[in-house]
């Protein structure tokens, strides 16, 4: 059974306007920069581990390449779809989990180790 959902808009008083407009500028003038930095540093570390990601995934594929193994014999090792891993060697919306990386690794005799720095 669908739930139906019925949305109620009521117009706001003078004064939840402007109460509403002082919130809002506080955020613009106060909250903004604050909320851009961290944005930053997000991206930056969004960055940093797309780049670790693409390295062990070229790491991998070059490792299967020089065992001379195909995508079937991968899939045959680890369970994972040759497509799936077509699309990680390639980074083709590549998301995989620690536990996914590690089964490929330990399909080729490899062990993941997945590092932690000082921030």
């Amino acid at each position: 059974m669908k739930r139906e959902i019925k949305r109620v808009y009521r117009e706001l008083s003078p004064e939840k306007m402007a109460d509403l407009r002082r919130v809002r500028e506080i955020v613009e003038r106060e909250d903004k920069p604050w909320i851009m930095a961290q944005l930053k540093e997000m991206e930056a570390a969004r960055k940093a581990a797309q780049v670790e990601l693409q390295r062990t995934c070229e790491l991998l594929k070059a490792e299967r390449e020089n065992q001379g193994l195909s995508l079937a014999d991968m899939q045959a090792k680890t369970g994972i779809s040759r497509a799936a891993l077509c699309r990680l060697e390639n980074l083709v919306e590549a998301n995989p989990t620690i536990a996914t990386l590690k089964r490929i690794a330990e399909a080729l005799g490899k062990k993941l180790i997945v590092g932690l720095t000082d921030g």
